[in-house]
């Protein structure tokens, strides 16, 4: 292969390592103290979002007819079958929802997640302004908002593709991806930039944003892994922002 080729295969793979590495050095950090104490409140707030999400996902099944009328005949008479139907679709509508509702957390503890990252790995970069909690928890009430009204409004797709699972994975993790990656990226970057750069910033690189954003929506739809990842991804977009290029000011 000629140099060209060779650098052109470079070019081309330093994004996925960047993401790669960026990961890597969030999982590596877990057993700091301020990443432990986080991990614990995140912890105990999932399992209470988890038991309103089964709660919410019955009376969603509920409002649709499903446990009462036609229906509830129809599953009657599929008898453990039906039951059976009734917990999946459970499980799915608590397993749809959690990731939207779970990157909540974020604004709970960024700031002091971001600054360790920070402290460990970026000590010597000019230090961040910050985000205030109150700012950063209206930006992860308003993106959590869309995340759930987006994908309450995708249901009746999920149920009409509900044979053709590899349909429905792609535009569930197509929405949140895209949801969650500019949530997670903002909160990060908005600490360092006004809204203008940070736009332009997630614009020239959307396709490595939406990337690390497939990656934390799919650690939150993994038993115990979504645990981690509100802490992972906030860890994590802190590298993938420190290693892009950020544009200068108009």
């Amino acid at each position: 292969m000629s140099d060209s080729r060779w650098r052109a295969a470079g070019h081309l793979l330093a994004p996925a390592q960047s993401l790669l590495s960026a990961f890597l050095k969030a999982f590596a950090q877990l057993p700091d103290p301020t990443f432990r104490i986080a991990l614990v409140h995140s912890f105990v707030l999932s399992a209470l979002v988890l038991a309103l999400l089964a709660a919410a996902a019955w009376w969603t099944i509920d409002s649709l007819g499903l446990l009462g009328g036609w229906p509830a005949w129809i599953l009657g008479k599929l008898g453990l079958f039906g039951d059976v139907v009734v917990w999946l679709l459970l499980g799915a509508l608590t397993w749809m929802l959690f990731p939207a509702v779970a990157t909540l957390f974020v604004s709970f503890y960024l700031e002091r997640v971001v600054g360790a990252v920070e402290a460990h790995h970026y000590a010597s970069d000019a230090p961040a302004s910050g985000l205030s909690f109150g700012r950063s928890l209206i930006i992860s009430v308003r993106f959590t908002v869309l995340a759930i009204g987006l994908n309450l409004a995708v249901l009746p797709i999920y149920l009409i593709l509900f044979w053709f699972t590899p349909i429905n994975l792609f535009i569930f993790y197509g929405l949140n991806g895209y949801i969650l990656s500019r949530e997670y990226f903002d909160l990060v970057a908005l600490r360092y930039h006004d809204e203008d750069i940070v736009r332009r910033l997630r614009q020239a690189h959307w396709w490595r944003v939406m990337a690390a954003g497939l990656v934390i929506t799919f650690m939150l739809t993994v038993p115990l892994l979504n645990l981690l990842a509100p802490i992972l991804g906030a860890a994590a977009m802190v590298h993938l922002y420190k290693s892009l290029a950020v544009p200068v000011a108009a």
